[in-house]
């Protein structure tokens, strides 16, 4: 089993990227803040293979990594603060397309003397000397095995394991319409270079805290679901969050629950800051583009994936949002 070479239209952005290695030794890894599968799995991985190269390198991030996620190697070494000396020649932000995404705490000498942005999303990270960006690809992570590809490097251990988190992540299980044949291809080498598929998964989806559940079940208490049936909303109040100390990783993939039901197009998770003030993450199952739905109240994100900010009580936000979204569904009703 093998994977084809990069695309030709990334090569010569992959080699950037190498040319970059090769002449610098101290690199940053970060990511946006509250980093899902994706994010830490691609920083772990290209953290492996940098310190395959003799490199130096941090993993750095404003938050920690999330739970169900720190069986991974290297993930105890991921660093919220930096030392007030610490410079670096590259700084590595992958996952991010926007510099506040990193948190408004994400401290300035964590910038190095250059900015490699590697990403899947829409746009690119501006400011970035060099970018490895391809929209096309079903994780941040497959752009990394190109990297480790290209470089000669052979992908097994950590490395291995921590790109196949990525892809696993960002796929959904390898169910996300993301999902295509060179991901596909990526995982199967990476399963027979000997990463053990169900150790992952189970660390991952079977290996919840009771209290995430009891704090599901309380969320869950609180769908609703629009008059036509396309969209349904859940709420996270302060009191929840306050129950799980803030910890977005508690209540990551709630809004799947959302989207699994019969006849809903999009799904909403309203996750309260004030009273009158909340973070809105969107999932849509196609027949809507949440990230250009998500734009409209200056947000961002993809076309099944997004989020923004909204203002107003629960109940006017929460009606705002379904008569938007409305206007937005492309289907009939069923």
């Amino acid at each position: 089993m093998s994977v084809p070479s990069p695309p030709e239209d990334l090569l010569g952005e992959v080699r950037a990227v190498i040319a970059l290695i090769h002449a610098h030794q101290r690199c940053l890894i970060t990511s946006h803040q509250q980093p899902d599968g994706d994010a830490l799995g691609a920083s772990l991985a290209l953290f492996h293979l940098l310190r395959e190269l003799g490199k130096e390198a941090v993993v750095f991030n404003v938050d920690p990594p999330p739970f169900n996620f720190c069986f991974l190697d290297g993930a105890d070494a991921v660093r919220n603060v930096l030392e007030d000396d610490e410079r670096f020649d590259i700084t590595f932000v992958l996952d991010c397309c926007v510099r506040e995404q990193l948190g408004s705490n994400f401290p300035e000498r964590a910038w190095g003397s250059h900015v490699v942005a590697i990403d899947h999303h829409t746009t690119v990270l501006e400011g970035a000397d060099v970018a490895l960006h391809d929209p096309d690809a079903a994780a941040v992570g497959e752009l990394i095995y190109w990297l480790a590809l290209e470089l000669g490097v052979e992908v097994r251990g950590a490395l291995a394991e921590t790109i196949y988190c990525s892809l696993m992540a960002d796929t959904g299980g390898f169910r996300y319409a993301s999902t295509t044949p060179i991901a596909l291809a990526m995982a199967g080498q990476l399963v027979a270079n000997g990463v053990d598929v169900w150790n992952i998964s189970r660390h991952i989806y079977e290996d919840n805290p009771v209290q995430r559940v009891e704090v599901l079940a309380k969320v869950l208490t609180t769908l609703v679901v629009s008059a036509c049936g396309r969209i349904a909303s859940v709420r996270i109040s302060k009191k929840v969050m306050k129950t799980i100390n803030g910890d977005p990783s508690m209540i990551d993939g709630f809004i799947n629950y959302v989207r699994s039901i019969r006849g809903v197009e999009v799904a909403a998770q309203l996750i309260e800051n004030s009273p009158k003030s909340y973070d809105v993450v969107f999932r849509s199952k196609g027949a809507v583009d949440v990230g250009a739905f998500a734009r409209t109240f200056g947000g961002n994100g993809k076309k099944l994936a997004a989020r923004c900010s909204m203002t107003g009580t629960y109940r006017e936000v929460n009606a705002a949002l379904i008569d938007g979204l409305d206007a937005f569904l492309t289907v009939p009703t069923p």
